[in-house]
């Protein structure tokens, strides 16, 4: 691989570098650590805050973001918690990967390996939002023992299978034209474009510019839902949430099957969100992930 692997060129490297650096500078808390953790998947970049003696809470991104995705929630979480923000090995942030993650076995293994590498045995909180709650629900299933709790926000499959919308708009993100990329985003992010069109915008921007530095989009697993016995199977506590207006499958039938199914997982679907929750409810959703966190199970 090349020195500047995984973008297109040197320049496209120092470009995106800089925006990073930028964003962080004008929405990430000043006093915070990064590491680099060397994993057989590559190098992980993660953003560290709050008391080294504090309970973990480690925070996983969705699909074609990076940990910058948690600036709004990493000032209240990181006052009781200690939090390690990782930028996925394989996505749009700073880490570098080695080769390519080609499974929801080899993701765990992934974060497995990570978490050695930052020497966090055991009582683990993961919180993750849309693929990275498919990754929280993946890594639960194979690693409890690790474990305290887990948060899906707005989890990609995990409890249904995605619409077929889903799919067909995401295809629409290989064709070369902004209209065909923003797609996607515009159907599933409807509240936030309401509320903050501004936010959104900046959203589409900074997609536009991972699409010009880095190389092709790698094929990433496509995330999968659990069958009963394995939702069955998970001990530690689970906190589920999603938007009313959730359009990638339906809220209300995945509220359903999870009551049917496996009861014990707390869940809650917020109004006046969908997809979008994690942007558009911010302040609902930190205060359920801490309550949630601080219970006694």
């Amino acid at each position: 691989m090349k020195g500047y692997h995984p973008f297109k060129s040197a320049e496209a490297k120092e470009r995106w570098v800089c925006n990073i650096n930028e964003l962080e500078k004008t929405s990430w808390p000043g006093d915070s650590d990064s590491v680099f953790v060397d994993t057989s998947f590559g190098k992980t970049f993660v953003r560290i805050c709050g008391p080294e003696s504090a309970p973990i809470l480690v925070l996983l991104h969705g699909m074609g973001t990076n940990s910058l995705m948690w600036a709004g929630y990493i000032e209240s979480f990181s006052k009781k918690y200690r939090t390690y923000a990782v930028d996925a090995v394989d996505d749009f942030g700073l880490s570098v990967n080695s080769k390519v993650v080609s499974s929801a076995g080899e993701y765990s293994e992934w974060l497995d390996e990570l978490f050695t590498g930052l020497y966090l045995e055991k009582d683990i909180n993961i919180a993750g939002v849309s693929y990275g709650g498919w990754l929280a629900g993946q890594y639960a299933l194979r690693h409890q023992d690790r474990l305290k709790k887990t948060v899906w926000v707005s989890p990609a499959a995990t409890v249904l299978p995605l619409r077929k919308q889903f799919y067909l708009r995401g295809a629409l993100m290989l064709l070369p034209f902004r209209f065909c990329r923003a797609n996607l985003l515009t159907w599933a992010s409807e509240d936030l474009i309401k509320q903050d069109r501004e936010s959104f915008e900046k959203t589409l921007c900074q997609n536009e510019l991972a699409l010009q530095c880095f190389k092709s989009p790698q094929a990433r697993t496509w995330p999968t839902v659990l069958n009963d016995e394995e939702l069955q199977s998970l001990k530690v506590p689970v906190l589920f949430l999603t938007g009313s207006n959730e359009k990638v499958y339906s809220p209300h039938k995945a509220m359903e099957r999870l009551e049917r199914v496996a009861p014990n997982i707390r869940k809650e679907c917020i109004p006046g969100a969908g997809h979008d929750l994690f942007a558009v409810k911010t302040e609902i959703v930190t205060s359920r992930i801490l309550a949630f966190m601080e219970k006694e199970f």
